[in-house]
């Protein structure tokens, strides 16, 4: 379409020019000034290209060539070009939202939530373990916070920070496991308690090596 569009302002141009050069030997016999040809950019059939094509171009927009005094041509000839260009990009852009939690994997917060009774019954339980075992109830305090609080941070970071934290939940949950069996072992905690919170804290390992290790 566009390339017949520039063969009939050619061909109109080169009419108008041939006449020019008729006209103008009439006005010399006659004493008038000549005048000089009108060039392609004056006739008065301009063309005028959109820089904007359609979707099926390629392009963002969709708009019509146009030729000034001539019909708009295709789909969006009766829309102005501020809709079509707002409209093309609404197009392209993505309509839909997704939560977090539509992301990742559902036993993330499943994960989550076993450490946090993990931890908390394990805090209650060395929480009165006596001086000379003090140090290693706090390695149980802290190994045992740190479990459920690196998945949730896991949990709102993307690609090798979300992969950091999970790994330090992991390690975390494997440390407070020591800590807990050697003070079971000393006599400073009830051992029937504290297989119960071992068994709590290897289901939250299982769960992130599941979540670390996705493909395996």
């Amino acid at each position: 379409m566009e390339i017949r569009d520039r063969d009939r302002v050619s061909k109109q141009v080169q009419v108008q020019v041939q006449n020019q050069r008729q006209i103008q030997p009439q006005r010399q016999r006659q004493g008038q000034q000549p005048v000089a040809p009108r060039s392609a950019l004056s006739a008065s059939v301009r063309p005028w290209f959109s820089p904007f094509r359609s979707l099926s171009d390629g392009w963002i927009a969709a708009g019509p060539t146009v030729v000034k005094d001539m019909p708009a041509r295709g789909p969006v000839a009766s829309r102005s070009l501020t809709t079509v260009v707002s409209t093309s990009f609404g197009r392209c852009m993505n309509e839909t939202e997704e939560t977090m939690s539509n992301t990742l994997p559902r036993n993330t917060l499943i994960a989550h939530s076993k450490a946090l009774e993990a931890a908390g019954m394990s805090i209650a339980l060395v929480i009165r373990v006596p001086a000379p075992l003090k140090s290693i109830a706090d390695q149980v305090i802290r190994s045992a916070s740190s479990v459920p609080a690196n998945l949730t941070e896991g949990h709102g970071r993307f690609g090798r920070d979300r992969m950091h934290h999970w790994r330090i939940a992991y390690g975390s949950a494997k440390e407070v496991d020591t800590h807990l069996r050697l003070l079971a072992q000393a006599g400073a905690i009830d051992k029937g308690q504290t297989t119960v919170v071992l068994e709590l804290f290897d289901e939250v390992r299982a769960m992130s090596w599941r979540l670390l290790n996705p493909k395996g």
